[in-house]
């Protein structure tokens, strides 16, 4: 593929500002994959930094590598006629985004994405339990300072109650604020509280909450996002390299299972 640095009157010339050459790089590799052509390896700054790459690349860790997802071709070749038949349908855009992915992510084999696929899962559940508990902070501070607040207004009309030695009529008359009073003291005597916090320092517990809640549900999108990612790789390694994940397990039970 050629890119031209101008358009074809001349008139305009591209900018490389914001590493938009990335971009360019990016779609570039994307367009050869998608037609099975190869990409272009990062140049090295000496034989050195070359030499150890390479030898990385040697290494294998476990589970099987995804090198070879680069090279289409030989894959079809090592399938045979069947594998080919369902390459044929296999979204080669999504493919290579995949494989790009992988690269963007230095991730060379299928182990280190199902741990990195883990990880992200584990960070998303835990972050989704911290927000649900600043959550029900809020419900309960919110709901602690409106039963302060209906006590205190409801005090003197209770209190009149009271001198009339709970008369009938007079708790007629009034029978909505004693009632509110009565609700706030019981919800009070649940909690177990002696002394009453001030309204003030509830409200300033309530939005130092809700900021964290706020901090939290941030870095919970950004997570979420990150594990949807590597969720979606994931499954379209698995579907490349024909993995099941469901029979080691399988075979796991069966290994198990006593014998008469």
């Amino acid at each position: 593929m050629l890119f031209s640095a101008v358009d074809l009157d001349g008139c305009r010339k591209f900018r490389n500002f914001y590493r938009s050459d990335r971009a360019l790089q990016k779609l570039s590799d994307m367009i050869c994959l998608e037609n099975g052509l190869s990409v272009i390896e990062p140049q090295w700054k000496n034989e050195k930094e070359k030499a150890e790459k390479q030898e990385e690349k040697k290494t294998e860790q476990t589970g099987e590598t995804i090198h070879f997802l680069i090279d289409v071709e030989k894959k079809l070749s090592q399938k045979g006629k069947n594998y080919a038949g369902w390459a044929k349908t296999f979204n080669a855009k999504e493919m290579s985004k995949t494989i790009l992915f992988l690269q963007e992510n230095k991730i060379d084999s299928y182990q280190s994405l199902c741990d990195i696929t883990d990880q992200a899962e584990k960070k998303y559940h835990t972050l989704r339990t911290e927000i649900k508990k600043r959550e029900e902070t809020l419900d309960m501070i919110s709901e602690l300072r409106n039963q302060i607040i209906s006590y205190v207004k409801t005090k003197d009309v209770y209190t009149e109650y009271r001198k009339h030695g709970y008369s009938k009529s007079f708790y007629e008359n009034d029978r909505s604020e004693i009632e509110l009073h009565k609700a706030a003291k019981n919800y009070f005597d649940q909690l177990g509280l002696e002394k009453l916090p001030k309204v003030k320092t509830l409200n300033e517990e309530f939005q130092k909450t809700l900021e964290e809640k706020r901090a939290l549900y941030r870095e919970y999108k950004s997570v979420k996002d990150k594990m949807k990612n590597f969720e979606i790789a994931r499954k379209n390694v698995e579907t490349i390299l024909e993995i099941d994940r469901k029979k080691p397990k399988q075979k796991q039970q069966k290994r198990e299972k006593p014998t008469l």
